[in-house]
């Protein structure tokens, strides 16, 4: 457990006993097992390589660690991850991207590993994840869901699909109908929100950001309603960006962006009061 890399963030909401919730993404697995053809175990194999020097440039680039701990692989790190979820969470959020592509193997794997973790969670789809081509008959579709809701009594979690850089009407009536009934409510999704005066943020491309120029208007309309509604949202909670980010989007609320899982990082998040 000492490869784990705890951040931790603590978040004071009136009226909400103390919650500890874990968030993890972007763990990028690539896996094949006994039923794979030789084709599919040699693709495998050609990622888990790509993704050994990905990992290194991302923590290189923005000054994370990168020793051996965070040399192993992404599968002892996604198996380490759950198990620190489990030791003291009452909820985990993972915010996309857990697998690196979409092949028979991960469908499988996904059935077995996900179908309980033992612990309450959502699970928002990532860019990786290729949500349309996610088979309806499988266990994984569940992250295909527009929007997930996990009602922890006197805190709401909602996971909002956004792995294509798309917000839609339905997301934004369902996160207006929970406003509504007044519960504070984290929101996670796998793309952020890009704040004006969040610098390091701003040097990225579009491609990391839900607010990019000539983006759709629901984009715009649903970090408006959230804006608007910050005293109601206890945070944010994002990933895709493969760098720890924590910035405040506007007065009293925060967005919390989780560092890559591959190389065995966590969010633990203390809330309430």
């Amino acid at each position: 457990m000492s490869k784990v890399l705890i951040h931790d963030y603590e978040i004071y909401v009136k009226g909400v006993s103390k919650k500890i919730i874990y968030q993890f993404s972007d763990v990028h697995l690539n896996l094949s097992d006994e039923l794979s053809s030789e084709e599919e175990k040699a693709e495998t194999e050609s990622r888990i390589e790509n993704w050994h020097r990905v990992r290194e440039k991302f923590a290189m680039r923005y000054g994370e660690p990168y020793g051996d701990d965070q040399k192993i692989e992404a599968e002892e790190h996604f198996e380490n991850l759950l198990k620190t979820a489990h030791q003291d969470g009452d909820a985990l959020i993972i915010t996309g991207d857990v697998f690196d592509h979409l092949n028979e193997a991960h469908f499988r794997f996904f059935e077995n590993r996900f179908v309980d973790l033992g612990i309450p969670y959502v699970y928002a789809c990532g860019n990786h994840e290729y949500v349309d081509n996610i088979p309806s008959d499988t266990a994984m579709a569940m992250i295909k869901r527009p929007v997930q809701t996990l009602d922890l009594g006197d805190l709401v979690i909602m996971a909002f699909e956004n792995s294509k850089r798309v917000i839609t009407k339905e997301q934004i009536d369902a996160l207006k109908t929970k406003l509504s009934e007044g519960k504070p409510i984290i929101v996670a999704m796998h793309v952020p929100i890009q704040a004006e005066h969040n610098e390091i943020h701003k040097k990225c491309s579009e491609y990391f950001r839900l607010n990019y120029d000539g983006c759709p208007a629901e984009n715009l309309e649903f970090i408006d309603l959230i804006y608007k509604n910050a005293d109601k949202i206890a945070a944010i909670l994002a990933g895709h960006l493969h760098f720890l980010n924590v910035c405040e989007l506007t007065h009293g609320l925060t967005q919390y962006v989780s560092t890559q899982g591959i190389t065995g990082n966590i969010n633990r998040i203390v809330i309430g009061e």
